[in-house]
């Protein structure tokens, strides 16, 4: 008597992933009548294997026989499907930018949690995680960069990477710096770069009209201005203000006599302090004060501010003519020479008709009273002179000493 065969399978996944093996299993009871086989849309795969693994290119349905003498056929089967590979896309905001601008990437594909994104520059030999979970990454790249993004499916299947390069152009590094000129000078802007540059502009800030496409800007404002350059290099653009102070010429607009050997000088409107360069040797000083001045003299007096804007201001001195008396009456008056207190360093000499010199003294704003050693002198005619080293003069004459 043939024995019937039992046989059970052991269930396959609902689904595997694409490239995935499986292994078939059939439990039988079987005797030495039976033969048995594994086949998929009737092709056997083996022949008296109970265990046979196998890798499903499409979804598939395995059917298991046992075939006896007498007893009928036995057939089973189990299933399975596969998950094929999805490409995972990339997209790239731009394929060139410039060094340290960021790049947006982006993948469509629908499991955000299993997206990996990497990276790696143009020197350097593996990728490296940039981030993961996410469809979008952002990048700001210094070398040119291969960007890869992988994806591992919900089931946990491994997806085809994409892999795309950003290029990245380097900036050509402008430079400029702010200029301080006087006013109706003429400014030099002098744009500079590190790099070879493609293009530059030149413009008022405000306004689109080019002013110059070359590394110097040569301008001449009224007043204090700012201009822009921009620079072009590849896909990097660079642009920078350069601002031009114009300062105010100080002048000075009047001068004041304080007397006693002294004018003040009288500046118009300035914001900067000024220093004031009066000629006489002593060089620059902040103070608004001529003193020691010499009559009948014109000083040219310069004027400028800490950033060398100046101006000359002539200032002319008049002479103080002295008032020589005709006579005086000694006992009630001396004989004095009149303004000779406006001059320095003077010299009074009275000498007699015979040449003596009776009197000598510096700077006798108070005269002579007409005493020789303590004892008056004769009513007569006197001899003077008068030295004013100041002025290089010296002045001679004579008058006469009365007496009531």
């Amino acid at each position: 008597v043939e024995k019937i065969a039992g046989v059970e399978l052991e269930p396959l996944p609902e689904m595997i992933c694409d490239g995935s093996s499986v292994k078939l299993v059939a439990n039988a009871q079987l005797s030495d009548a039976n033969t048995f086989s594994w086949s998929k849309g009737g092709a056997v795969i083996t022949n008296s294997e109970l265990v046979t693994s196998v890798v499903p290119e499409d979804d598939a349905t395995y059917l298991f026989t046992v075939n006896g003498i007498k007893c009928p056929v036995i057939e089973k089967e189990v299933s399975t499907k596969v998950e094929k590979k999805s490409v995972v896309g990339v997209v790239a905001s731009a394929p060139v930018v410039c060094q340290g601008n960021p790049v947006v990437l982006s993948s469509d594909y629908p499991y955000v949690a299993g997206i990996v994104w990497e990276s790696k520059g143009v020197d350097e030999e593996e990728f490296h995680v940039l981030e993961s979970g996410s469809n979008e990454v952002v990048h700001s790249p210094l070398v040119n960069t291969m960007y890869r993004v992988s994806a591992t499916s919900k089931l946990g299947c491994i997806e085809i990477a994409s892999e795309t390069e950003v290029l990245v152009d380097e900036p050509a590094e402008l430079q400029v710096e702010d200029v301080i000129i006087c006013e109706g000078e003429v400014a030099h802007l002098q744009a500079s770069t590190n790099r070879p540059y493609d293009s530059l502009a030149w413009k008022v800030v405000g306004v689109d009209s080019i002013l110059s496409d070359t590394t110097v800007l040569e301008v001449s404002p009224e007043s204090t201005s700012t201009y822009n350059v921009i620079v072009y290099r590849g896909v990097c653009v660079e642009d920078m203000d350069a601002n031009v102070r114009v300062v105010e010429i100080p002048h000075i607009v009047a001068h004041e006599d304080l007397h006693d050997h002294a004018y003040q000088m009288i500046v118009g409107n300035v914001v900067e302090p000024v220093s004031f360069d009066y000629g006489n040797g002593e060089g620059k000083t902040t103070s608004d004060i001529l003193r020691n001045v010499r009559y009948g003299k014109t000083y040219e007096v310069e004027i400028s501010n800490d950033f060398g804007c100046k101006s000359t201001y002539l200032l002319q001195v008049p002479p103080f003519n002295l008032e020589f008396p005709r006579f005086f009456f000694q006992g009630e008056e001396n004989w004095v020479v009149g303004n000779l207190d406006r001059y320095t360093n003077t010299t009074m000499f009275i000498y007699n008709r015979y040449g003596k010199l009776l009197f000598e003294m510096k700077d006798a704003v108070d005269g002579w009273n007409g005493e020789y050693h303590g004892n008056d002198l004769p009513s007569t005619d006197y001899w003077y002179v008068i030295d004013l080293p100041e002025v290089d003069t010296q002045f001679t004459g004579h008058f006469t000493l009365l007496r009531r």
